[in-house]
This record gives C-alpha cells, sequence and structure tokens, in this order.
C-alpha cells in the first residue's frame, strides 16, 4: 500500500468517526452503491429462445418470415451439396434438441 493510500485510508476513517453512529448503516448503503457505479456487473447473456418467448405474437410472426425468406433464397441461390448438408445438420440438431413453443 502506497503512502498516498494511507492517507485516504485515515481521512475516510476520520470522516466516518464524525459521522452518528445511527448513521452508518446509510453510510454502508451509499458506499455500496459506489462499489455498483464503478463495478458494474457483466450483463446476462441473452437467451435466444426467452427473448423469442417474451416477444409479441406480431414481432415473432415476422421474424419467423425473415427467417424463411431468408431460407428460401438460400434454397434458391446456393451450392445443392452444401445446401443437403445443411438441411441434414439442422434436422439432426432439431431432432436432439426439439424446440416448443
Amino acid at each position: 500500500m502506497t503512502e498516498e493510500n494511507n492517507v485516504v485510508i485515515e481521512d475516510m476513517i476520520v470522516a466516518i468517526a464524525q459521522i452518528p453512529q445511527e448513521h452508518w448503516g446509510n453510510l454502508l448503503q451509499m458506499i455500496k452503491l459506489f462499489q455498483d457505479s464503478v463495478n458494474p456487473k457483466p450483463e446476462k447473456a441473452i437467451d435466444p429462445l426467452e427473448a423469442s418467448l417474451n416477444m409479441s405474437k406480431e414481432e415473432r410472426h415476422r421474424k419467423n418470415q425473415a427467417t424463411l425468406a431468408l431460407l428460401r433464397h438460400w434454397r434458391e441461390h446456393g451450392d445443392e451439396q452444401e445446401h443437403t448438408e445443411t438441411w441434414e445438420y439442422l434436422q439432426k440438431a432439431l431432432e436432439e434438441n426439439p424446440v416448443s413453443i
């Protein structure tokens, strides 16, 4: 610990000692809020399935239509062998992990 840190800690102790003890609970809450503001917790990763369940019917329908359009585009403009391999992979993945909505 540096000399500067020691001075800051001593100043903090003096400042706390001047606060009436019945207010220490409030001070502790303020310190915790400050800690949260300077050390934010990492954002929780968004689960795509959970996010889709929280969408409105209209939003889910719009996204499904966009997905179908993309799949149609791939089917019409892509490599036949790659399509077959991709379809087999997707089919296997869905059989192993069925999605229920």
